[in-house]
């Protein structure tokens, strides 16, 4: 019985490590805001998330999704969660709305 429940937990942990998020459509051109001030100067902040425990591979998808699903056309990181690794697994970010994009 103990070697079913270890390898079902095993089984279950590589599954979870090995799942992949895909981009939503229109997610792709989601961008980090950058710190030039022209580029600051034509996008307007409308709001704020976050995403929590995130593979590090999926981290990126993970933002790209949110903003894009809010309006978003950019983000910027304001504070990161690490995990035991020390790789970013989670983040709160602003989101922004830039017209030249």
């Amino acid at each position: 019985m103990n070697k079913i429940l270890l390898a079902t937990t095993v089984m279950l942990y590589c599954v979870g490590c090995t799942s992949k998020i895909q981009y939503l459509p229109g997610a792709t051109g989601v961008q980090a805001l950058s710190n030039s001030d022209s580029d600051i100067a034509t996008c307007k902040k409308i709001g704020a998330s976050s995403v929590q425990s995130q593979h590090p591979n999926n981290f990126r998808k993970a933002i790209s999704n949110e903003v894009y699903m809010q309006g978003g056309t950019h983000y910027e990181i304001v504070s990161t969660d690490e995990g035991w690794t020390g790789k970013v697994t989670g983040a709160a970010f602003d989101i922004y709305k830039c017209e030249n994009e």
